[in-house]
Formats: C-alpha cells, structure tokens, sequence
C-alpha cells in the first residue's frame, strides 16, 4: 500500500470545511480530501451522537482513486481492484 501511494512517507490528509441540513433533517458535510499531492473536494452524508461530554460522528463517501492520480491495483493481471472506494470513518471525542 505505500509503494502505491508512492512510497516513503505519503502524505495526506482532510479538512472539514462546510456542513449543513438537508431536506429531510439529515446531516451533509463537505471537505478537500488529499492524497498523493492531489486535493479533491467531497461531500457525503454523516451523523452525530452526544452521549454526556462524549461526540460520535460517523459517516461514509464513495470515491474514486484514480481522481487522486492513483494507478489502478492490478496483481499478476488477473485480479483487479475496483476504483470505486467506500471510506467510513467514525471519529469519538471529548468536549471541552
């Protein structure tokens, strides 16, 4: 997985930059997701839970790696692995 990501020390990262209500009450965010040195924004569905002074935000977004200037993973030509990625993330903090 490095060596596809170019190896070393890849580097990357998310940040989150606008978050809103949809129609039916639901949570939608947006941010710029970089991987490999390319920067692409998405949005995606994702909720919140308050449990005392704990939050839970969960959610997921489909994406395609090849966006990311990422070769597609092919092993001895046979098996091929689908560009399409499901990311889910679940993230649990403390309020301050």
């Amino acid at each position: 997985m490095i060596k596809w990501l170019g190896g070393g020390n890849p580097k990357g990262g998310f940040k989150f930059t606008k978050s809103w209500t949809d129609k039916n009450g639901g949570q939608q965010g947006t941010g710029t997701l970089t991987i490999h040195g390319v920067s692409k924004e998405l949005s995606f569905p994702y909720t919140v839970k308050k449990d005392g002074d704990w939050v839970t935000i969960s959610g997921q977004v489909t994406m395609d790696y090849q966006n990311f200037s990422l070769p597609i993973i092919r092993s001895m030509a046979v098996m091929t692995v689908d560009p399409q990625l499901v990311v889910r993330f679940h993230v649990v903090g403390k309020v301050k």
